[in-house]
């Protein structure tokens, strides 16, 4: 699971929300935890809703240079993920749909071109 940081602080962990749209968050939660970067494993995590379920992802900073930013030096990981963050969901999507479970962790390889259908 995914914890947010004020929760990973207070060591309660969270089985993530529950809402059945973006705008009704999950019991005992007001808003839906906001992207933020994970210090120890140097990677973004954030919630996409797949279908009604709320689903704790997260990705690399190196997964989000090399995918989207290769010449940038010094670049937020954090503004880079909110700028391709439609790319990212999509991508997450597509993992849940082939059977990935929470939390999921995007590589590289799931952030190429989906193929045209």
């Amino acid at each position: 699971m995914i914890d947010s940081p004020e929760k990973a602080d207070a060591g309660v962990s969270s089985a993530g929300p529950a809402a059945v749209d973006e705008q009704s968050p999950g019991p005992g939660s007001s808003v839906i935890d906001p992207p933020y970067l994970h210090a120890e494993s140097q990677s973004v995590r954030f919630w996409v809703l797949v279908g009604t379920q709320w689903v704790g992802a997260m990705i690399s900073c190196r997964a989000l240079h090399h995918r989207f930013r290769p010449n940038a030096i010094d670049e937020d990981p954090l503004h880079t993920y909110s700028s391709f963050q439609d790319d990212i969901h999509d991508a997450v999507r597509r993992r849940v749909a082939a059977g990935s479970l929470e939390p999921v962790m995007l590589r590289e390889y799931d952030l190429r071109e989906a193929p045209k259908l």
